[in-house]
């Protein structure tokens, strides 16, 4: 291929990319033997993959999963030119911006958004990657230690069934009866004397919202009317429904925003 065709070529596949066209950015690289692309050309092969699997053409994969098929691709290309790609911003970008979306690699993507700040300390995209990554490796690590504490609370449950005295078993019991199994617990010890969880219901099928119910407040009974004093509503749990997509990691909670 000329320089002029390859210039005019470069030019025609930045345009599709900025109009959202990535399959056309695609078609048109792979039309060149493999042999013969340099390392600009497929940089913008794995580019374009990257931004099909995330994206879709004309941003029409918006609401739905990421292809991780597509993905695991745009990583293979990029690989391909590692030996070139390694010092320059660029590469290590796309790799960054790959891995955080592929299969929770948040480590991998760390690695790659750390070496993009080293090659262009200046470059705030590089420094909001970097944020991204360590932000999202803090959430990883929160879920699994909620995952750990979460399976302890089940063996402990099966194992042990609520004793009749015991109010918060019967809380957890009944909150997984009628409300779903919780898979986070959030927890508030600002009150020494009157420690407090928060169980956390995932949307899902049936309810496409969080559902957030306390454990610990009915420990305490409540002052009621003298009517009502042998009515046993002198305990009590609160409950809160949220959006899907209200932000629940421990990095957002000190958002005022989401706590």
């Amino acid at each position: 291929m000329k320089e002029t065709e390859r210039q005019a070529l470069l030019r025609q596949i930045q345009q599709w990319n900025d109009d959202d066209e990535f399959s056309k950015c695609i078609h048109a690289i792979e039309q060149i033997p493999s042999s013969d692309r340099d390392y600009l050309t497929t940089l913008w092969l794995g580019r374009a993959y990257s931004n099909l699997a995330v994206l879709g053409d004309r941003n029409s994969r918006a609401d739905t999963e990421v292809d991780g098929n597509l993905l695991g691709h745009a990583i293979e290309i990029f690989e391909s030119i590692r030996e070139h790609g390694e010092l320059d911003p660029m590469w290590n970008a796309r790799m960054g911006y790959a891995y955080i979306m592929y299969q929770s690699s948040v480590e991998q993507a760390l690695h790659y958004a750390k070496q993009w700040v080293s090659l262009a300390p200046n470059d705030e995209n590089a420094k909001k990657l970097l944020k991204d990554c360590e932000r999202a490796l803090e959430e990883v690590d929160e879920l699994e230690r909620d995952s750990r504490e979460r399976k302890l609370l089940l063996a402990q449950e099966s194992s042990h069934p609520p004793e009749a005295d015991d109010v918060l078993g019967h809380v957890i019991q009944h909150i997984n009866a009628y409300f779903g199994r919780y898979t986070q617990l959030i927890h508030d010890d600002s009150g020494l004397d009157h420690p407090l969880s928060i169980a956390v219901i995932p949307p899902r099928v049936e309810h496409d919202y969080y559902t957030l119910v306390t454990i610990g407040l009915s420990l305490f009974p409540m002052n009621v009317p003298e009517e009502l004093a042998d009515s046993k509503l002198n305990r009590a749990e609160l409950l809160i429904n949220l959006p899907k997509d209200w932000k629940l990691s421990e990095q957002d909670r000190l958002d005022n925003r989401w706590n």
